[in-house]
């Protein structure tokens, strides 16, 4: 059930994160990294976990290492904060700290789909591993 509700609401907000990108200069390129964490999202509400979680897993957090300006980190506060970008550097800090989110989301799905195949494969029949 908690899985359910939780699924739910990353579903809303990874879906809303597809939404912000709409009006966005690179939006299409944001619109498709945030599809893939909402489509597995909505998956997730009624039980259906996949491998692809493990991609997630190990791809989002890889982009945020990649994308976060390391040095500026000492100004994130103010460029979380901000309503409008005021640099690059903040918007590349908003950017990466979504990925960040979505990475531990994919983890939190990976575990699930490693725990269901494991849960199925201990049901199986011998002979059927």
């Amino acid at each position: 059930m908690i899985t359910r509700i939780v699924s739910g609401i990353m579903f809303l907000v990874c879906a809303l994160c597809v939404l912000v990108q709409i009006n966005d200069p690179d939006g299409s390129m944001w619109i498709l990294i945030y599809a893939f964490p909402t489509l597995l999202s909505a998956m997730a509400v009624f039980h259906r976990f996949t491998v692809a979680a493990v991609l997630g897993a190990i791809a989002y957090p890889i982009a945020f290492v990649l994308l976060m300006p390391w040095d500026h980190i000492d100004q994130l506060g103010a460029y979380v904060s901000e309503v409008h970008m005021s640099s690059q550097e903040s918007e590349h800090s908003r950017e990466a700290i979504g990925l960040l989110i979505v990475g531990l989301w994919m983890f939190a799905l990976s575990v699930l789909w490693y725990r269901n195949r494991n849960a199925g494969e201990a049901d199986a029949p011998e002979g059927n591993h």
